[in-house]
């Protein structure tokens, strides 16, 4: 998770409006409730086994609906490069490489009416390890709805869709 609270919450936030600019990471539609004319957000998290996670994102709400830039990086660090030593049990050590993963986005989002809300993002996502790496364009996708009984929503998201990208000789999605 990019933010403190979407992490207490268990990642259970497709259905929050008020994340503000964060909410692009979660669901697109989240951008359409945003009402001051910009919103930003960063965040660092340093992880178990020294990876890091950076995360910036920032909203321009405009007449025609709200325009966001975002960006996460995960980087996994630095690892020793092996070899296993034929004959023994051990490994030989041949240097470090490092390992790391991107994604850019770039959303839209606007609400229709004082219940509903869209929003879409098209984002470029790189992963690298050592000198491999593999790149794909992916889309994300969302609405929000507010029924008017309390504050019961129903929301749903689309994260992370695409075609299939080949990495070193496998192919995944």
């Amino acid at each position: 998770p990019v933010s403190a609270r979407v992490a207490a919450l268990g990642e259970a936030c497709v259905a929050l409006s008020d994340l503000g600019s964060d909410g692009v990471f979660h669901n697109p539609a989240a951008l359409g409730w945003i009402s001051n004319e910009h919103s930003a957000s960063f965040s660092y998290a340093s992880w178990i086994a020294d990876t890091k996670h950076y995360g910036a994102s920032y909203a321009y709400n405009s007449p025609f609906g709200v325009l966001g830039l975002n960006a996460v990086l995960f980087d996994f660090g630095t690892m020793q490069r092996t070899e296993f030593a034929p004959g023994n049990r051990v490994y030989n050590l041949l240097g470090e490489f490092k390992a790391d993963g991107l994604a850019l986005g770039l959303s839209y989002s606007r609400k229709l009416t004082t219940q509903f809300s869209f929003g879409v993002t098209l984002k470029y996502v790189r992963e690298t390890i050592d000198t491999y790496s593999a790149s794909n364009i992916l889309f994300d996708g969302g609405v929000l709805y507010y029924t008017g009984v309390g504050s019961w929503r129903i929301a749903a998201s689309l994260q992370h869709f695409g075609t299939e990208t080949q990495y070193i000789a496998d192919q995944f999605k």
